[in-house]
């Protein structure tokens, strides 16, 4: 590959150690990749080239009020910032992490993280092939049962597209009627002077 057409810089603030990587087979490198971006959070956003960048980072701008519900129509967006909750039964009781344990020889290992509160008693169970120390994995697992959670809450923000700097992948601020947001951009599309962005909570202390 070309070092032109992706950029890892802003890895360099993942402070934790890859210990050892399991590759079942020869197969595409996007298999790898989603496998140590489910450990060590971050994501990949493809603009001019490939941008990798940790999930915790500081919000790259701020969305106003007054820039929300861009729209064709001469009426505008009645719902400018519309917060949607999905269904809490959705999200698991539990994740059972198993690993490859460094402290063991490398054997299989499992770490458990629950949810303090919650309606259902479902688990989750979640395969990374990556060596960890018992506390490491513990970490992901907790991370990926908070993060689960504070994205229930989600959003359609549409914006001018004078704000076209802003990219799916990014985390924003956004300034609704009275509240403040941190929000993670999953998802973008652009349509007729209008970009459109799927938009979930974003909690830090998750990461």
């Amino acid at each position: 590959y070309d070092a032109s057409e992706f950029d890892v810089s802003a890895l360099a603030a993942i402070t934790k150690p890859v210990r050892a990587l399991s590759v079942a087979g020869i197969g595409a490198p996007r298999a790898t990749i989603e496998l140590l971006m489910q450990a060590y959070y971050f994501d990949c956003v493809l603009s001019d080239k490939l941008y990798f960048r940790p999930r915790a980072e500081t919000p790259v701008t701020t969305i106003e009020w007054d820039e929300l519900g861009a729209s064709n129509s001469p009426e505008g967006d009645p719902s400018p910032l519309d917060i949607k909750y999905r269904n809490e039964l959705e999200v698991p009781a539990q994740i059972a992490l198993t690993y490859s344990n460094v402290t063991n020889d490398y054997q299989t290992g499992t770490e458990f993280s629950d949810r303090a509160i919650s309606a259902q008693a479902s688990t989750t169970s979640v395969q990374i092939g990556i060596g960890m120390t018992p506390a490491e994995a513990k970490g992901v697992a907790d991370a990926m049962v908070m993060d689960n959670y504070a994205s229930l809450a989600g959003t359609t923000l549409k914006i001018p597209f004078t704000r076209n700097e802003i990219e799916a992948g990014d985390v924003v601020t956004v300034n609704g009627d009275g509240e403040s947001f941190r929000m993670r951009l999953v998802k973008k599309k652009d349509s007729g002077g209008i970009l459109e962005f799927e938009a979930v909570v974003d909690d830090v202390r998750a990461l």
